[in-house]
């Protein structure tokens, strides 16, 4: 985020946002993809339980790209 007082504008950075997400939950030696998976793979619901702390993992991260 860059503020130009004398413009009176706030200019916000996808990228920089992005990449600090990235770097912060330690992906940074992940592989890009066009597709994520397979868009022919058909989900089933998973029947089990999540751990408290995977729970807190992943609202963590998809709360960092809302």
């Amino acid at each position: 985020m860059t503020r130009d007082f004398e413009r009176n504008e706030i200019t916000l950075s996808q990228y920089i946002y992005l990449a600090k997400v990235i770097e912060r939950f330690n992906k940074l030696n992940v592989k890009n993809r066009e597709m994520p998976m397979n868009p022919s793979v058909i989900l089933t619901k998973y029947e089990g339980q999540a751990t408290k702390q995977a729970v807190r993992r992943f609202t963590s991260e998809i709360g960092s790209i809302n």
